[in-house]
């Protein structure tokens, strides 16, 4: 049988160019198609043309038949290496090539009858036509092959992740949650192996799996969170929680908190373990470890610190009450000096707690910017109740590291630490001096932001306007008003209204009187609705029906006077004619 040659480009065309070279290589496509024949059919085919011209001893005959010989030769062998790659793992590839083969089968068909059409005596002798159900079978079987290739490859990989050991499990889970895949089943998966091999793992694993997870948690429409609450039950293990260190403990931790998941076992466990937890210079790197406390102290520290502290004071205040009941038939005065050694025990049993003499130490050996990180958290976790002296003591052992790294800091370092150093007053204020004097050559390197944080750290430490730092520090604030955003300058309004810079307050209130001439722009509705209040929206949605009637009395008031002149206008225009007209008539009657 002869290699069936189809085309986009017709019959006569094709054969000539099949007769002109070699044999030419096109890929299956949708819009046109080729398809040949096996390599038996193509031999079977060249012995036939053979035999046909040694029994007509015809020259033109032989010419023929090569030619034929050389056009069937020219036709294309699909590998199913060039339609699907052997490394694929999806099935759906499989189903996509069958389905484009299906179309190519339809257009391959069509173009052969066009070609038998425009030419049938010549594309006759070169070609002998065959069915549509033998194209279409020489079509789909690379599909088919394709299709199945996948398929083995999926199962291949579903049954090696049914023999993953927790390591591996942890590699390709990481892998998974940077680079895909994030569909659902893929996940399920997952974690039904993880359930498997719980059991068998270790802290570190339980960490980088709750840290992976929590990862591709933000790429996955809908994950099943069965595993963070596995992980949690197993974390909680006196036997786990053990051998942990304070890094993965934080990456765990991390995770379970912001998927929602810590319970007040798990809590009570890693408050043990931080208490307990050995710091190894040689192990643990302190540059590493303080931007993660910096970052996870209102997750990490908080929830642990502030479950601990809250046992302590469930405990203490029940021995209080044992002890005020058996205190009750003694002295008062006794009593009251008991009741003072205890509270001047409990302080002092806050200033010794273990984490607190880690974070000291750990900030003892940090660099500039993790004294930035350190304190700006520190600064912040002094707020919250029952932290305020712990919060003190690590900001005291960072604040020892500013005076060795402050000739490397830079402007926005300074007034962040100048910030953060203010919030403490206990602190020695030769440092607040060092930074001021380091910050004063700098302050037109500031951006927006550390013009906001040099100047609530100037409104703290009590530098007025006259000051010299203080003017230049208004005037670069003011210079960077063009280049901020809404919440830069409604940050920028409200340092100025709180403290005394009269010539930043002067500037932004001719920025707001500019502003408000003009209708409010997309970016300044879009940050009311999102940064204020729902009682400020109201309020100032109050201003502006206030401000847009007395615009409307102004007009009317505008419109009145306008009309009361042109009213006095016509009076003097009326007494300037009625005088002409009498004195006329005084003069007509003197003439006459």
């Amino acid at each position: 049988m002869m290699g069936l040659v189809l085309g986009n480009t017709g019959g006569p065309k094709g054969c000539m160019q099949a007769e002109a070279g070699g044999p030419p290589r096109l890929q299956l496509s949708v819009a046109g198609c080729c398809c040949s024949s096996s390599s038996s059919k193509k031999n079977s085919s060249n012995s036939s043309s053979n035999k046909s011209s040694s029994s007509s001893n015809n020259n033109t005959n032989k010419n023929s038949s090569n030619n034929s010989n050389s056009s069937s030769s020219s036709s294309i062998d699909i590998n199913s290496s060039n339609v699907c790659s052997s490394s694929s793992t999806m099935s759906e590839l499989g189903l996509q090539l069958a389905a484009r083969a299906a179309t190519a089968t339809a257009a391959a068909a069509a173009a052969a009858a066009a070609a038998a059409a425009a030419s049938p005596i010549r594309y006759a002798t070169i070609c002998r036509p065959t069915s549509a159900a033998a194209a279409a079978a020489a079509v789909a079987a690379p599909a088919a092959a394709a299709a199945a290739a996948a398929a083995a490859a999926a199962a291949r990989w579903r049954s090696s992740l049914c023999r993953m050991s927790a390591g591996r499990l942890c590699r390709v889970v990481e892998a998974a949650a940077l680079r895909g895949p994030y569909d659902l089943n893929t996940w399920r998966k997952f974690v039904a192996r993880a359930e498997m091999v719980l059991d068998s793992m270790s802290f570190p694993h339980l960490s980088r799996l709750s840290s992976a997870c929590l990862q591709a948690l933000a790429g996955l429409e809908c994950l099943d969170i069965r595993v963070f609450s596995l992980l949690a039950d197993r974390l909680a293990e006196p036997e786990v929680m053990k051998d942990c260190r304070f890094f993965q403990l934080a990456l765990a931790l991390n995770a379970l908190a912001a998927a929602k998941l810590l319970h007040p076992r798990l809590l009570a466990a890693a408050g043990d373990r931080m208490e307990t937890i050995p710091l190894d210079p040689l192990q643990a790197n302190p540059q590493r470890l303080i931007p993660v406390d910096a970052l996870c102290s209102d997750k990490c520290l908080n929830s642990t610190l502030g479950w601990k502290t809250q046992q302590q004071l469930q405990q203490q205040q029940q021995q209080q009450q044992q002890q005020q009941q058996q205190q009750q038939n003694s002295i008062a005065g006794d009593a009251k000096g008991q009741e003072e050694k205890q509270q001047q025990q409990l302080q002092q049993q806050q200033q010794q707690h273990p984490p607190v003499l880690l974070l000291q130490q750990l900030l003892q050996q940090t660099d500039a910017r993790g004294c930035c990180l350190a304190l700006a958290a520190l600064s912040r976790l002094q707020q919250r109740e029952g932290f305020a002296a712990a919060a003190e003591a690590a900001a005291a052992a960072a604040a020892t590291q500013v005076s060795v790294h402050l000739k490397k800091l830079t402007a926005q370092q300074t007034a962040t630490l100048l910030h953060s150093i203010s919030k403490f007053p206990q602190l020695s204020p030769s440092l607040s001096g060092d930074l001021l004097i380091h910050l004063r050559p700098r302050i037109k390197h500031l951006g927006p932001a550390g013009c906001v944080s040099a100047l609530n750290a100037f409104r703290r430490l009590g530098l007025d306007g006259d000051d010299p730092s203080s003017l230049d520090l208004q005037k670069q604030a003011a210079s960077q008003i063009y280049y901020c955003d809404w919440q830069g300058l409604h940050a920028l309004a409200s340092v100025a209204k709180r403290g005394a810079f009269p010539l930043l307050l002067q500037v932004l209130q001719q920025q707001l009187q500019h502003e408000q001439q003009q209708p409010p722009s997309a970016a300044l509705l879009q940050f009311r609705d999102s940064h204020l209040s729902p009682s400020c929206v109201l309020l100032l949605a109050f201003r502006t029906t206030i401000r847009l009637q007395q615009q409307q009395q102004q007009q009317q008031q505008q419109q009145q006077q306008q009309q009361q002149q042109q009213q006095q206008q016509c009076w003097c225009c009326r007494e300037v004619k009625l005088k002409c007209l009498s004195f006329l008539q005084q003069t007509e009657g003197d003439s006459f």
